[in-house]
């Protein structure tokens, strides 16, 4: 694997970052090349055996890793408290989580999380919602530790209204998107969701060191191989791997690690990127009346309440 890397690899020794969705694809390849620059990594995926064997696969082939594997669903609130219950007993302090799970409906229904909330905004962005909340105790021992930490929130430019596919329409009214539902616009609303999450918990981080970035890893044709079948698995694999938009799984990391480590970003906080460089996103994400209200829809969902003043 050959990359450019953002930071001083001899400084990453002993800190700590967490990903989610981390046992394949993209969350894999980002694990991987974390432990590489010799970061403790820690990789969530649904299964605790299938983390661990991603853990087991990154120790053999990156000699000294430090890496491990937990369960956690984020379409499951209990499990969202069971495990960040866990990890602030586990770690002493956490200096980058990495938002990186996103799930992709299939079904042509809703489909709903186990407090009957969609499912698509229920694992992609209130999962993380919660969990980011639940955390920032070990976000702020990793300030003390080290200067400073970083939440990267992985967003996409589907969210923009002009991306092929049914447009975003995000409904206050109708969360469930029992009047509108297809799975493309469920997965385009949690993006956009997750840069109105990105810019409103920049606001209200202001006053600490902790900074928060989102990202678009841009289309990678190898994410979906593995998902794919006959023809549509020739195409991913040997014809849209040339289009002038794809991205290799190693360009896509390197905005992952960019957005996570370089020190040109040190202070910098509640933008979007896309090929390590900052971007707009759409008109309606920078909507701070929305934000806030998605705030307190979010916190009313997940029964939780914000801790960050009293940080």
């Amino acid at each position: 694997m050959t990359h450019t890397s953002s930071g001083n690899t001899a400084n990453d020794r002993g800190r700590c970052v967490l990903i989610t969705g981390g046992s394949k694809g993209l969350g894999f390849a980002a694990a991987t090349r974390f432990a590489q620059r010799g970061f403790c990594v820690v990789l969530t995926s649904r299964s605790a055996a299938t983390a661990e064997v991603a853990a087991k696969s990154i120790r053999r082939h990156v000699p000294g890793a430090i890496v491990s594997g937990m369960a956690l669903d984020l379409a499951s609130l209990a499990d969202v408290r069971a495990f960040a219950a866990r990890f602030l007993s586990e770690v002493p302090a956490l200096h980058i989580l990495i938002a990186n799970t996103a799930q992709i409906p299939t079904t042509q229904t809703p489909q709903h999380t186990t407090q009957g909330i969609e499912k698509t905004l229920g694992a992609n962005h209130l999962g993380h919602f919660l969990l980011v909340q639940l955390l920032l105790p070990c976000l702020s021992m990793g300030v003390q530790d080290g200067g400073e930490a970083r939440i990267v929130v992985v967003s996409s430019r589907l969210h923009q209204p002009n991306s092929l596919g049914p447009k975003v329409h995000f409904d206050f009214n109708d969360l469930q998107m029992q009047q509108a539902y297809h799975p493309m616009r469920a997965y385009k609303n949690s993006k956009l969701a997750n840069l109105w999450f990105t810019y409103e918990l920049d606001r209200q981080l202001a006053d600490s060191k902790i900074t928060v970035n989102a990202l678009c890893p841009g289309f990678v044709p190898a994410t979906a191989v593995a998902k794919s079948h006959g023809v549509e698995r020739f195409l991913y694999s040997r014809v849209l791997t040339w289009l002038p938009f794809a991205h290799t799984l190693e360009s896509a990391v390197d905005t992952y690690e960019f957005v996570a480590t370089t020190p040109a970003l040190k202070g910098i906080s509640g933008r979007f990127y896309a090929e390590q460089q900052a971007i707009a996103s759409s008109y309606e994400s920078y909507s701070r009346a929305k934000a806030a209200l998605l705030w307190i829809v979010s916190e009313q969902l997940t029964s939780s309440h914000s801790t960050i003043g009293h940080m």
